[in-house]
């Protein structure tokens, strides 16, 4: 039993998310957001957390994080119970964030995402964003499309992370699962291989650079559903992000891929429930309609936003929409709803519009429509090649 095993186990027990350490500070838990010290635990010595990570670490990661200052693993100190330790050098010493990641990824429907983002699983190629600033549950949301995947038909699926975070027991698909790092030298490398490889569904880990997202454009436009992560807190700034990546002279080739491949993207944050029993998602989704395509190959990214606004009948929806649905459901409170929402204003109108009483022989109000078909791999494409551009000669 590793030293730091005590301290991880007070995180699974406490019902946490992560366990902070810094040398020279009491252990912190987070709990639904929430961050407290953890009660009864004296502060790191000096020297004392390097050597708490040194013991759980994979070897070949320890002599990197010494030698770059910072990285990532995933320890599992039962064998079945994981974390993902983030570590780092600070002022007074060593730093690490271990986050706890349940055994199995939980399932689709018990994550309370918008309705179109569960028709993402049946999706059979191109490209979908899932964006989201640190700790907003996007990793996990990706697992649970892959599992519902994996349960559900049969596919060959593969994830690239770094480090593995849920583990995927094949069911109804064949999974292969690799640590960038352990079983490849970089995502890049790992991409590239993986279009000859023969793989139905990717998830191709984080859009951190112009190689991997060339790379996993050209993959998703040769038929495989690739899904991949980004830190963004919107749907117009993860399409700002994927089209800046590159120099001018390449961006009408990214606009043009994107235009062709791209299924959806969603912007994900969490929000505590008005229980106070965890959190749950809301989510922004742009779906990739004809019209959606041409504005972003015309490179018209910043009115998607109105697209959004007027494409419910395709399964979008803006994020302060998705909190006022929650908000109306009592899932959420409208206080947490607020301070979660984008537009402060925007969402303050709607709050005021929700909280008017039905005047007195007021009409009723008209049916909601029905609920946009669900997705398929067949989502109608914008015709016109796209111009030769980086990764295309990669494969």
């Amino acid at each position: 039993m590793a030293a730091i095993d005590r301290l991880l186990a007070r995180v699974k027990e406490a019902g946490g998310s992560d366990l902070h350490l810094a040398e020279g500070q009491p252990p912190w838990l987070r709990k639904h957001g929430h961050l407290a010290a953890l009660p009864n635990e004296p502060a790191l010595a000096h020297d004392g957390l390097a050597a708490l990570l040194r013991e759980i670490a994979p070897p070949q990661r320890w002599e990197r994080i010494e030698r770059t200052g910072d990285g990532t693993f995933a320890y599992a100190p039962d064998g079945h119970t994981r974390f993902r330790v983030n570590c780092y050098r600070q002022a007074s010493g060593w730093g690490a964030v271990c986050r706890f990641i349940p055994g199995e990824a939980p399932p689709l429907q018990d994550l309370g995402l918008a309705p179109a983002m569960k028709d993402l699983a049946q999706l059979h190629a191109g490209l979908v964003l899932l964006a989201g600033p640190t700790g907003s549950g996007v990793s996990t949301t990706v697992a649970a499309l892959c599992q519902e995947i994996n349960l559900n038909q049969s596919r060959r699926i593969l994830t690239l992370e770094d480090p593995i975070e849920y583990v995927l027991v094949p069911r109804r698909s064949s999974v292969v699962q690799r640590d960038i790092g352990l079983h490849a030298r970089s995502l890049a490398a790992a991409l590239r291989e993986a279009g000859r490889e023969g793989f139905d569904v990717i998830y191709a880990g984080e859009f951190h650079d112009s190689e991997v997202i060339s790379l996993a454009l050209t993959t998703a436009e040769t038929g495989a559903l690739v899904f991949g992560t980004l830190r963004s807190s919107s749907v117009v700034r993860a399409l700002d992000h994927i089209v800046s990546a590159f120099e001018a002279e390449q961006q009408h080739w990214v606009r043009a891929m994107l235009a062709n491949t791209l299924r959806a993207v969603s912007a994900q944050v969490l929000a505590t429930k008005a229980d106070g029993s965890g959190r749950c998602a809301a989510n922004e989704v742009l779906i990739g309609t004809p019209g959606v395509a041409s504005a972003i190959r015309e490179g018209y990214i910043s009115k998607l936003s109105t697209m959004i606004q007027s494409g419910g009948m395709d399964g979008m929806v803006m994020l302060d929409d998705a909190l006022m649905k929650k908000v109306e459901a009592k899932a959420i409170t409208p206080a947490e709803a607020a301070a979660k929402a984008r537009d402060r204003t925007r969402f303050d109108a709607l709050a005021r519009e929700a909280e008017k009483p039905a005047a007195p022989g007021a009409p009723a109000a008209p049916p909601k429509p029905p609920p946009p078909p669900p997705l398929t791999g067949k989502t109608q494409f914008v015709t016109g090649p796209p111009r030769p551009g980086p990764g295309r000669g990669a494969r």
